[in-house]
C-alpha cells in the first residue's frame, strides 16, 4: 500500500497522528479540563479521537490532517460521523467537532458535525480551504494563529 507524504516526507497518516496529539496537549493547556483519547484498539471501526469535558460542555473530536489545500470529505468515515451524531443527541451540552488540519498552510479549521455535513452537501467530496472558511464563525471556528493551537474557543 503507497502512503500519502506530505512536503516534508512525513506520511499524511502520522501527520494525523501528530495532529491529534497536539489537539490533546491544546486541551490539556485549559485549565480544569478532562481529556480521554479515544485509542486505536484494533478491534475494528475505530470511534472519534477525543472526549474532551470543560464545565458544562462535553465535546467528542474528530482530527483529521490533509497536506492538499482542500479536504476529502471521504476521509472522515460514516461510523465517525454516526457516532458524534449520536453523542450529540445526548443533550445540550454534548457536541461533535471535527478538526482538519491543512499542513500546507499550517490552519486548523474546526466544525460541529452538522456544518461540516451542511459544507458537505453544499460543495462535494472535495471541500476547499478557502470555501470552508467561508462557512465558518471567525470567533468559534479557526482555532490555529501562526503555529499556536488554542481549543478554549470550543468550551465557550
Amino acid at each position: 500500500m503507497s502512503t500519502l507524504k506530505s512536503e516534508n516526507g512525513r506520511s499524511v497518516r502520522n501527520a494525523g497522528k501528530e495532529f491529534e496529539q497536539e489537539t490533546i496537549q491544546a486541551l490539556l493547556k485549559i485549565k480544569g479540563a478532562w481529556i480521554m483519547r479515544n485509542g486505536d484498539r484494533g478491534m475494528g471501526e475505530k470511534p472519534p479521537d477525543i472526549l474532551a469535558l470543560h464545565k458544562n460542555k462535553n465535546l467528542l473530536i474528530e482530527c483529521k490532517a490533509t497536506n492538499k489545500d482542500y479536504f476529502d470529505f471521504a476521509l472522515i468515515k460514516e461510523h465517525q460521523i454516526q457516532s458524534l451524531l449520536n453523542f450529540e443527541k445526548c443533550g445540550n451540552n454534548f457536541e461533535g467537532w471535527v478538526l482538519i488540519k491543512f499542513l500546507n498552510i499550517n490552519s486548523c479549521l474546526c466544525f460541529r458535525v452538522e456544518e461540516i455535513l451542511d459544507i458537505h452537501e453544499s460543495i462535494g467530496n472535495k471541500l476547499p480551504y478557502t470555501a470552508m472558511r467561508l462557512y465558518y464563525d471567525e470567533d468559534t471556528c479557526e482555532a490555529m494563529k501562526t503555529d499556536i493551537l488554542n481549543l478554549e474557543v470550543l468550551f465557550r
